[in-house]
């Protein structure tokens, strides 16, 4: 059970720290006096999204901690989750969150930092909420195949990790299909592609390095009358009115003589003949040069047209005309696959073929078991609603299945081929329709209520809360409400916002939720009642403004009645 729950800068509480007691806890208080700060306290702890905005103003972070005792839990829920990620939990568990004002959140364990993950896991087998979202999840036919199921329990579960099992195999077959073609019509229009696209290239012919040279050719051609000019320039330099080369030589004729005389005139003409041969093979290649830059329109064309073609390749096929190639590699050992896949294919349409034969006798598995417990579920939920003042209400779960030649593959999901939709009437001689289409908002809430006692049975020992569970109702039915809820209290602990006297009287432990003002400041502030004060807040919530005293007669019958109903359970 929750001991208890400390809030920090959570939007109008400064700090307060609530102590719980097991059974039925209440809380009352104005409207507007900060009743939902609580609720989106609890919820920062099953780890929903925290909005920054939550944060007291002008506080860098807030904080909520709680802290449960689990001794006399059952637990194995918990234990099994505790025993995933190897933490180790012993009779007290503690849960803290802390929402920093970037957004952020810290997650910790019995004081140690863990991730939203675990703390989500851990959090959601301690507590369990219950407000108007979830009465308005009711009204969804989506949901109800979820909640049934959650009623059946370990049964139906079973037989789902089964399902998922094969709906797994399913998968792989499907990608091995696809992986060979899909059915006969896929593969023939891949055949005929990779054909295509395998002529294509080849008709290209494609040589790496290709592009590069065309493209330098490319350049060349573009700027080749920039080209010659600058070589006949050079050339007219170095063989033009003065010979260079010429001036070389007789340079060389001129140090021959003394050469052997002098021992650094050896070594000059050497260097000079050397000179001489690179400048004499310079002039021939820039005049090779010269005579080779030759290009007329239709060569320009060519390798324009020759750019384009490769271009194309690229786009189609690879960013390189590596990635062509090898493209083309792999289209010929897929076409080849594909062309010789007729026995692999027909063994994994067989296979698939057994395999959603299973399957379906599987998903008919499921869908008895279904019907058999939906006909227990009926008769619980309509105990519970004539409990609650709705003696001629009507309710059935309607579940349908495709036949086994109707249904398609793409009609299974993990909880089978069933859907399942909730009928309703609450009154004599009206036929029942469909949940969202007939139940009011009082009718709604006592649903919820009857619903929440029947999902509940297998899981003691947990601590649930109910959010505003009256709305819509009132008098009589209050009282009703609130036993109902007492009996939940019996095997969980229950905590309860509520607005009805009625509900109230029935609480082990009431709280009062008060706004304030202090020194130009607003701020929440949350405390037990002792049995004087739980008079006085009963009877104020009575509302009757003429009589005072006739409000603390009646506050006291309730109390009275309450607690006489309470130790006869």
């Amino acid at each position: 059970m929750l001991k208890s729950l400390y809030i920090k800068d959570v939007a109008l509480i400064d700090e307060v720290r609530i102590d719980f007691t097991d059974g039925f806890n209440v809380f009352t208080g104005e409207t507007g006096a900060g009743k939902s700060i609580l609720i989106d306290s609890i919820c920062l702890l099953l780890g929903e999204k925290a909005d920054k905005s939550l944060i007291k103003s002008g506080r860098p972070y807030a904080k909520v901690e709680a802290i449960f005792d689990i001794a006399d839990l059952d637990g194995s829920k918990l234990l099994n989750v505790a025993k995933e990620f190897d933490i180790e939990i012993d009779e007290t568990v503690s849960l803290s969150r802390v929402v920093n004002i970037n957004g952020r959140s810290e997650y910790r364990l019995n004081g140690i930092l863990t991730t939203m993950n675990v703390f989500r896991k851990i959090s959601a087998e301690l507590l369990d909420i219950f407000g108007q979202h979830d009465s308005f999840a009711l009204l969804k036919a989506d949901n109800h195949i979820a909640y049934l199921d959650k009623f059946i329990g370990a049964e139906i579960e079973k037989l789902k990790v089964d399902l998922l099992d094969k709906l797994n195999k399913l998968s792989e077959y499907n990608r091995g299909i696809s992986r060979l073609g899909g059915d006969e019509r896929q593969r023939s229009r891949e055949i005929e592609l990779l054909q295509f696209e395998i002529n294509q290239i080849e008709d290209a012919d494609l040589q790496e390095g290709e592009d590069d040279e065309l493209e330098t050719k490319r350049i060349e051609m573009i700027n080749s009358e920039k080209i010659v000019t600058a070589l006949h320039g050079a050339y007219d330099e170095l063989a033009g009115g003065v010979d260079v080369v010429e001036l070389v030589k007789n340079s060389i004729s001129d140090l021959s003589p003394i050469s052997g005389l002098y021992n650094d005139v050896g070594s000059l003409k050497d260097r000079l003949t050397s000179v001489r041969w690179e400048l004499d093979d310079i002039v021939s290649s820039i005049s090779q040069c010269i005579n080779n830059i030759n290009y007329s329109d239709q060569d320009v064309n060519n390798i324009m047209d020759r750019l384009e073609i490769i271009k194309d390749m690229k786009r189609k096929y690879g960013s390189t005309i590596s990635d062509v190639l090898a493209y083309l590699e792999q289209s010929k050992i897929r076409l080849n696959m594909l062309i010789n896949c007729d026995a692999e294919l027909a063994r994994l349409n067989e296979e698939k073929t057994q395999l959603l034969d299973d399957i379906y006798v599987l998903c008919t598995k499921m869908q008895d078991i279904r019907v058999a417990k939906a006909r227990e579920f009926e008769r619980l939920l309509l105990g519970e609603l004539k409990d609650l003042n709705m003696p001629n209400a009507q309710f059935k779960a309607s579940i349908t299945m495709p036949n086994k030649d109707e249904f398609e593959e793409s009609d299974l999901t993990k909880n089978g081929l069933s859907s399942v939709e909730f009928l309703f009437s609450a009154n004599l001689g009206e036929a029942i329709k469909p949940l969202d289409r007939i139940i009011s908002g009082g009718e709604l809430s006592r649903f919820s209520l009857a619903f929440k006692a029947i999902l509940n049975l297998d899981e003691p020992n947990k601590t649930i809360i109910f959010d505003e569970i009256d709305a819509g109702i009132g008098g009589n039915t209050g009282s009703v409400v609130g036993k109902k809820i007492t009996r939940i209290s019996q095997k969980n602990q229950v905590l309860c916002i509520t607005h009805l006297a009625q509900i109230a009287s029935f609480a082990d432990g009431h709280y009062k939720i008060n706004k304030l003002e202090d020194n130009c400041r607003t701020y929440t502030n949350i405390r037990l009642l002792n049995e004087g004060e739980r008079t006085e807040e009963i009877g104020r919530m009575i509302g009757v403004i003429d009589s005072t005293e006739y409000a603390m007669l009646h506050s006291k019958e309730l109390i009275d009645e309450a607690n006489k109903f309470k130790m006869a359970l």
